[in-house]
């Protein structure tokens, strides 16, 4: 077994047994699956997490959005973020250019609310790291975009700098090592 299933396996249990003890609600599940995430980065080691969910070869950063819902929690926010930034910079030792990979199974839109906030301290620790890591971004890859994302695209593409949409690539439901 290698050392990812391992993780994952530790991160189940520690979820089944969350669940045990605690009735899996119907509705308002949100804070619920916070107190969860919570219980489970307190049994796991979240620097081994950190990096399954924020990886690199070569040029590329992956982001695995299926195992950072399993542990997503404001308490790990920075720590996901330092790693983030960290990748990048190792990334950048070596190229002129990165690449960001973002699995998105999974998602749903009130995942999106529940995890704006890591979204929101991503944007302001690189604004105030100083880095400019926008400007060495070459291209950002969505897999298994969301079945609600086509109506979003449209409200936000035409927001954005043409810059930036010109650099994110959708790729329909797939396998993100197929790619």
């Amino acid at each position: 077994m290698n050392s990812g299933d391992d993780i994952l396996e530790k991160i189940q249990k520690a979820k089944q047994d969350y669940y045990s003890e605690n009735q899996k609600n119907i509705f308002f599940k949100n804070k619920q699956k916070l107190e969860c995430a919570s219980q489970v980065v307190q049994q796991i080691d979240i620097n081994m997490v950190c990096e399954k969910i924020v990886s690199y070869d070569k040029n590329c950063l992956f982001f695995n959005y299926p195992l950072f819902k399993l542990i997503a929690t404001p308490q790990i926010y920075i720590e996901l973020a330092n790693r983030a930034f960290f990748v990048t910079a190792e990334i950048l030792k070596n190229y002129s250019s990165y690449d960001i990979n973002l699995d998105l199974q999974g998602i749903t839109m009130s995942a999106v609310e529940r995890y704006k906030g890591f979204i929101t301290l991503m944007s302001a620790e690189g604004l105030k790291n100083g880095q400019n890591y926008l400007k060495s971004l070459n291209r950002v890859y969505i897999y298994n975009p969301p079945s609600f994302a086509e109506a979003g695209y449209k409200i936000i593409f035409p927001l954005l700098d043409p810059i930036i949409t010109s650099r994110i690539v959708i790729i329909p439901k797939t396998n993100i090592k197929d790619a």
